[in-house]
């Protein structure tokens, strides 16, 4: 759709105004100037193309800003109007999780934005492409190899994949990251709505991973280990996921919590192959690097 003559003026002038002041620093004034643009557009906002880059625009402000919250609440936005697979907005919300130490979704949406457009969307973003390179083989990792699996399914399903998943990270997160019971409860009860198999929907890896950390944190590892094992079976090839070791290491937590000295050396040999040692990098790694060279590995 396209907007009058002279609505696109009108919306223009404050987005050249908004882009001034941004060159400027003054994020407020620029945030402001945008908004004003935004409110320009007639209902509903998101048919219009001018949308996602207003959108994206105070997003960008708010980063700028440090206010890392409101930039991901923005980017969301955009992400949820159907833009599932442009790499600038998959690359800010990446950063944006990355700032607020959300480490699985920010690897998941740096990954994606890398096998999109490759390495030269981070050409001003050295800080992150440092980060996904110490936790993710690149070199393994194919580019588009997500946009060419996801092609297999209709466009309606992956948005109404996304939407899901996107409604489920808002819920889940509604009480802290430390929620934990309420974000197991979120989560079987997102799981439960699931069709069969469930594990061949995108948003499950996203569950398994909220089910065996939260369990892990509240120490019942019984329950850990269940959804640990069901989480192996996860097909990341199939859904456009580079293995990196990432189940091993789960699988072998789990089962090194319960005791199982053998099987958790068996898994964590693997994770540590497949991740050339990275899978140490993020969550739980301190812990188990010295647990590994305990036990030889």
């Amino acid at each position: 759709m396209e907007l009058s003559d002279k609505l696109y003026s009108q919306i223009e002038k404050l987005s050249n105004q908004g882009n001034q002041a941004m060159d400027n620093d003054d994020y407020l004034k620029a945030i402001s100037y945008f908004q004003q643009a935004y409110e320009l557009l007639p209902s509903p906002k998101e048919d219009w193309d001018a949308y996602v880059w207003l959108v994206a625009s105070i997003g960008d402000a708010y980063f700028m800003m440090q206010d890392y919250k409101s930039s991901l609440d923005y980017f969301c936005q955009c992400y949820k109007s159907g833009e599932i697979e442009n790499p600038f907005i998959m690359l800010q919300m990446g950063e944006n999780y990355f700032e607020l130490q959300d480490y699985d979704n920010a690897k998941e949406f740096l990954l994606r934005a890398f096998m999109v457009e490759g390495k030269s969307i981070f050409k001003n973003e050295k800080k992150y492409f440092g980060w996904l390179s110490e936790n993710v083989d690149l070199t393994k990792s194919k580019r588009g190899q997500k946009k060419q699996t996801r092609s297999c399914k209709s466009d309606t399903n992956v948005k109404e994949e996304n939407d899901l998943l996107m409604q489920y990270i808002d819920e889940s997160m509604a009480h802290g990251a430390n929620a934990y019971q309420y974000i197991i409860e979120v989560s079987k009860r997102y799981w439960d709505m699931l069709s069969e198999p469930k594990i061949a929907h995108s948003i499950s890896y996203h569950l398994f991973l909220s089910l065996i950390n939260s369990y892990l944190f509240l120490e019942e590892y019984e329950k850990a280990l269940h959804w640990a094992i069901i989480f192996e079976t996860f097909d990341f090839e199939a859904d456009g996921r580079y293995d990196s070791g990432e189940k091993d290491f789960y699988v072998a937590i789990c089962y090194h919590k319960n005791g199982c000295i053998d099987k958790a050396r068996e898994y964590f040999i693997n994770a540590k192959k497949k991740s050339r040692g990275r899978c140490f990098n993020g969550k739980w790694g301190e812990i188990y690097k010295d647990i590994c060279k305990e036990l030889g590995i």
